[in-house]
């Protein structure tokens, strides 16, 4: 209990306050009122304000005293010969979901839109679809895995959000997720800018594709399904075996199969894969992010979608979200299209694409090898001399042309006036007459050993050698014997190395003095890396693949939570900037996950965490390599001298955890804390009996029996 004294109107009223609990939740309730302050003896204010001061003193005095005997007791055990085995009992448990948690609902408001969405649009009431949102999305950058596994971990959580959750209430949430994707990112976008104001100036568009650990994509999937279906049907039936083969190997079956394929969308489809997964069901996944590298949208496509059909949909969609003004698009040139340019002039939207500079038409080609127009970074105009000068770039008008089928069969002409930047590089010459010359020297050694080839086109060397179709014994289809190499190919190759080019048109409302000159248009296409960089965190980080989900709307929630969870990380690297400090986002999720507290066995009416890390970047490559690298040796630093740099490094360089804590604004854990401690330092308002799971907490009372050390 403690006075409180509140302002009614003019006055101010002295009461006794006292907190109390009820279904975990703390409620103030008034024990005793004294009335006006005013009109009360002053020295019977004071002698209140004394004796309950005393009273809280004595509470903070036993406390401290109970969290001082429980530290006695950890030392104690630490000269005693039991140590292993208290401490091999004792329940390790996560905190690094903790610091994000402010994040999930201040910054990006998600706790309010998902408990809104949940009350107007769902029957679901059992349990609050933000828990398990959160906890999923927090578990993407601690420890990734499957959604099985992720349900069996929640135990190893300090403040477990999954408690009293059924499994299948997990599956059912990423329904809800994948239903209100659209609101559920927009909310947490538009929170965002908020906090960071300012509309994007660059929006980054690129594609990826993940894959499934699955021998059946869904077309086959679903016909071996719908067969057997049939099959089960006809038996009921009453058809013979003979009857039901006859039937399924009929033109009327294969006829009905095929409408039925037709009428349906899959989205697990094998198709090109840049991992090399072919064999392997895939669904591509479109990624649009602003230039602070937030992701602002995402879609899922069907695995065999070409790159070109995905623009027009997912910009088309960003700008049902946000309607995105004076903004250039940035892409790569698997994007690059006419109709794909024209669609974003249509939408406001200025690009950024970058083009081919082989096989050009004779025209572009001799303005590109031209000597004329070319300018140094600077931006000056070099009449003489400017084949010296390592990187040079020059910008000339451009019309993109294309004839595209119509519905009637026609041709039609498309046209796009842009204007495109022709850079070149001493540094890109270089490297692409090495890739050169080892293709050259590939494709000789096909030549010499006449080799077969499946196909009679292809990429790399495959594409600098002539071929002839020939049958060969054994083989169904017909294969490609080397006969030669391409000299002219080889030639065009040689004569453009060093040669790039970037297409562009500015946003049609952006004034011309806001339009990005040569050297920014330059500039943004070189941080198009950023989008890489994000696809790179998913994957490898987020474990986005394999895929441990099959429907497409479980498929869709699973990229959702790697999207929140990488805006997550990104929005703590931007308050690292803040306060003039910067780690890699894979290095602020390692940090995150490392973060554990062992909770002891004491005995004292307050559990008491040690608080430990994880030391899993002692060994990286810039402190185990002795100055060189030799594949045949094995090279490393000594121990000492490894230990030495690790800990000069910790001692430069404050330990990134608590950097980052520190940059939320929190405060970094002492090495032994009771679990109020813990709560003030993280700024968690969350009551005890929900911090530390039910089950852990009769796990510790177990222990606490056995432990011999414990204080009464």
């Amino acid at each position: 209990m403690y006075l409180s004294k509140r302002k009614n109107g003019k006055h101010y009223y002295l009461s006794l306050v006292e907190s109390v609990r009820v279904n975990g939740q703390v409620y103030k309730k008034t024990v005793k009122q004294f009335g006006r302050i005013d009109l009360l003896d002053p020295q019977f204010v004071t002698s209140l304000e004394e004796q309950y001061a005393k009273q809280k003193l004595s509470r903070q005095l036993t406390a401290q005293q109970q969290r001082d005997e429980a530290v006695k007791a950890v030392q104690k055990l630490q000269h005693s010969a039991v140590l292993d085995s208290h401490f091999n009992k004792a329940p390790l448990l996560h905190y690094g979901h903790l610091p994000l948690k402010a994040l999930w609902e201040q910054i990006f408001g998600l706790k309010y839109k998902l408990d809104r969405l949940q009350a107007a649009e769902s029957a679901i009431s059992a349990y609050k679809i933000n828990d398990i949102a959160f906890y999923l999305t927090a578990l993407k950058v601690l420890d990734p895995q499957s959604y099985l596994g992720a349900y069996q971990a929640q135990s190893s959580f300090l403040y477990n959000p999954l408690a009293g959750i059924a499994l299948d209430n997990i599956y059912a949430a990423l329904s809800f997720l994948h239903k209100f994707k659209d609101d559920i990112l927009a909310h947490a976008v538009k929170k965002l800018n908020v906090h960071y104001q300012g509309e994007p100036r660059l929006i980054f568009y690129d594609c990826t594709n993940c894959y499934f650990e699955s021998p059946y994509d869904d077309k086959e999937q679903f016909i071996h399904n719908y067969t057997a279906k049939i099959k089960r049907g006809l038996e009921k039936a009453g058809y013979s075996v003979s009857e039901i083969d006859a039937y399924l190997q009929s033109a009327e079956f294969r006829q009905e199969v095929t409408e039925e394929v037709e009428s349906r969308t899959f989205y697990r489809m094998r198709g090109p894969s840049k991992e090399s997964r072919f064999a392997q069901p895939l669904t591509a996944i479109a990624l649009v992010i602003d230039d602070r590298g937030m992701v602002l949208d995402y879609t899922v496509f069907s695995g065999n979608l070409s790159e070109f059909k995905t623009l027009e949909p997912a910009i088309k969609r960003l700008q049902n979200k946000y309607r995105v003004k004076n903004s250039y698009v940035v892409a790569d040139r698997g994007l690059n299209s006419v109709l794909n340019l024209k669609m974003l002039k249509q939408q406001e939207l200025g690009f950024i694409v970058a083009q081919k500079v082989s096989y050009q038409e004779k025209k572009l080609r001799e303005m590109m090898l031209s000597a004329d127009g070319w300018k140094t970074p600077d931006g000056s105009v070099r009449l003489d001399d400017i084949a010296d000068e390592p990187f040079r770039y020059k910008v000339c008008d451009y019309v993109k042309t294309a004839r595209v089928k119509q519905d009637d069969g026609k041709e039609k002409l498309i046209t796009q006036p842009c204007k495109i930047i022709f850079t070149y590089s001493e540094k890109r010459y270089k490297k692409d007459l090495y890739e050169l010359d080892n293709a050259v020297a590939r494709a000789q050694k096909a030549l010499e050993e006449r080799k077969l080839l499946k196909t009679s086109f292809g990429s790399g060397w495959r594409s600098l050698v002539a071929t002839k179709a020939e049958s060969v014994s054994g083989k169904e289809k017909e294969m490609y014997r080397v006969t030669g190499l391409k000299a002219e190919v080889i030639a065009e190759r040689r004569a453009i190395a060093g040669y790039s080019a970037v297409v562009f048109s500015p946003p049609a409302g952006l004034a011309a003095e806001e339009q990005f000159t040569a050297e920014e248009i330059l500039g943004a296409y070189k941080r198009l890396v950023r989008i890489e960089d994000c696809f790179r965190v998913m994957k490898s980080t987020f474990s986005l693949r394999p895929m441990f989900v099959r429907e497409y709307e479980h498929i869709n929630a699973h990229c959702l939570l790697c999207v929140l969870a990488l805006n997550l990380l990104r929005v703590i690297g931007l308050k690292l900037n803040d306060i003039n400090d910067s780690i890699n986002l894979n290095d602020i999720s390692q940090a995150l996950s490392s973060a554990k507290l062992v909770m002891l066995p004491t005995g004292a009416d307050e559990p008491l965490f040690i608080n430990c890390t994880e030391f899993n970047d002692i060994y990286t490559k810039e402190r185990v390599k002795p100055g060189r690298s030799k594949a045949a040796l094995n090279e490393l630093n000594d121990a000492a001298k490894i230990r030495d740099d690790y800990i000069r490094e910790r001692q430069e360089n404050a330990d990134k955890l608590d950097r980052i804590l520190q940059a939320l604004d929190l405060t970094p854990l002492p090495l032994y804390a009771t679990l109020n401690q813990v709560q003030k330092a993280l700024k968690i308002r969350i009551g005890a009996d929900k911090m530390i799971d039910p089950a852990l907490n009769a796990v510790s009372e177990i222990l606490a029996q056995e432990n011999p050390g414990k204080t009464a």
